[in-house]
């Protein structure tokens, strides 16, 4: 990003106070993705670039050859630098995998878990 793209990101962007995303107020695709309009740092043409790419290639280096860029906060349209990782295309398909399936996973923690959830007294583990 050129100085004046910086400006017009910061602009742009505000900070959730719970989560701590860096959300951008512009254009999402229907995926959730952030986008705008912003100089390619490979190439150096201007274009519709996704938000969170541009941020990570300001804030945290290049991105190599075909990698991803993860949201580890699960927030498409986060573009919060801290909250960014470059992964490869086969890690972030893994992660999403993951993630899809926490609620089963959490399930069945639970099912099997030796400990009773449930007792009279709301708050209060039985015995």
């Amino acid at each position: 990003m050129n100085d004046s793209e910086l400006q017009r990101f910061a602009k742009h962007v505000f900070q959730d106070p719970v989560t701590g995303c860096w959300e951008y107020d512009g254009y999402h695709d229907k995926k959730g993705y952030a986008q705008g309009r912003y100089t390619d740092p490979k190439t150096g043409r201007v274009g519709t670039q996704l938000m969170h790419r541009v941020s990570y290639a300001h804030f945290n280096g290049e991105i190599i050859g075909d990698n991803q860029v993860d949201h580890t906060c699960q927030n498409e349209g986060c573009c919060n630098p801290f909250h960014l990782e470059q992964v490869t295309m086969l890690e972030n398909l893994l992660r999403k995998y993951a993630v899809a399936n926490m609620p089963k996973l959490f399930t069945i923690y639970w099912v099997k878990s030796p400990v009773k959830v449930m007792s009279d007294a709301p708050g209060k583990l039985a015995s």
